[in-house]
């Protein structure tokens, strides 16, 4: 088990939206992880920041995400869930899906 913390910068769009078009931010992580053979998991809460929408500054909610797979050599597939938001916009976002990575 070990300990990590990650830091990201997201956009979500939209396309119709009477508040807001675009929500650029930096998002930050800090979790869990484990490894057993080749597989892996990873969960950890999150709070996105320093957030800009169009002329508003939106307040981060904490968020919690999860990834689950396996190693193969250089590569690694799994899969993974994310959920985060703000406060005002009352925007929030559920994620699901396949992630695929290469180990260097």
């Amino acid at each position: 088990m070990y300990p990590y913390v990650r830091v990201s910068f997201e956009e979500w769009q939209r396309e119709k939206s009477e508040n807001w078009k675009s929500l650029k931010f930096f998002n930050t992580g800090v979790g869990v992880g484990l490894e057993k053979g080749p597989g892996y998991l990873k969960t950890e809460i999150t709070k996105p920041f320093s957030a800009k929408a169009g002329e508003e500054r939106p307040s981060g909610r904490y968020g919690f995400s999860a990834e689950s797979g396996i190693k193969l050599k250089s590569f690694s597939i799994g899969l993974f869930y994310k959920y985060g938001g703000f406060e005002n916009p009352d925007a929030k976002m559920t994620q699901t899906g396949i992630i695929m990575g290469y180990i260097f």
